[in-house]
């Protein structure tokens, strides 16, 4: 995850935490969120020691991806605003729990950003042990999860 934040924010680490702001119920049917009681500062770890145009070609690529590459589809309705990665490796698992690694499988994921030019949120979606080596079935599961959790995303908060 922080990777992919690292590269979102041209080459910024920030220290990563899980709640970024806390709201009260809000007080009427109009407002989505009412006074907010917890907000967490961002806080900088490093920065990646390389050319700023190294880091927008990185960019580039990953807007590709979800433009017109192989990841059009994962970032739901707004893959012309987000940028991402697929990935595909190979595991090897226990299938018996006798201690001996004795299947080759396929682990699937996926990491992207939105917007592109302003990011505002991340997604990592991992699939493990999809499927078996040298089958053609593989999983859509990363697919489908970062798709509906985009168009949730822009859907709730535009």
């Amino acid at each position: 995850m922080q990777y992919i934040n690292t590269i979102a924010n041209d080459g910024i680490r920030f220290k990563p935490y899980l709640l970024k702001e806390v709201y009260a119920v809000a007080d009427d049917n109009n407002s989505k969120f009412g006074e907010k009681i917890y907000s967490q500062d961002a806080i900088e770890l490093g920065r990646v020691d390389v050319s700023g145009e190294y880091i927008d070609r990185v960019q580039e690529g990953f807007r590709a991806v979800v433009s017109y590459g192989l990841g059009t589809t994962y970032m739901g309705n707004y893959r012309n605003i987000g940028a991402g990665k697929t990935g595909t490796s190979q595991s090897f698992i226990d299938t018996d729990g006798n201690g001996v690694v004795d299947t080759e499988t396929i682990t699937t994921s996926f990491v992207g950003y939105a917007p592109y030019d302003d990011p505002r949120f991340s997604i990592v979606v991992i699939s493990p042990d999809v499927a078996e080596a040298g089958t053609d079935t593989t999983s859509s599961i990363n697919k489908r999860v970062s798709s509906k959790l985009v168009n949730k995303y822009f859907e709730l908060y535009g």
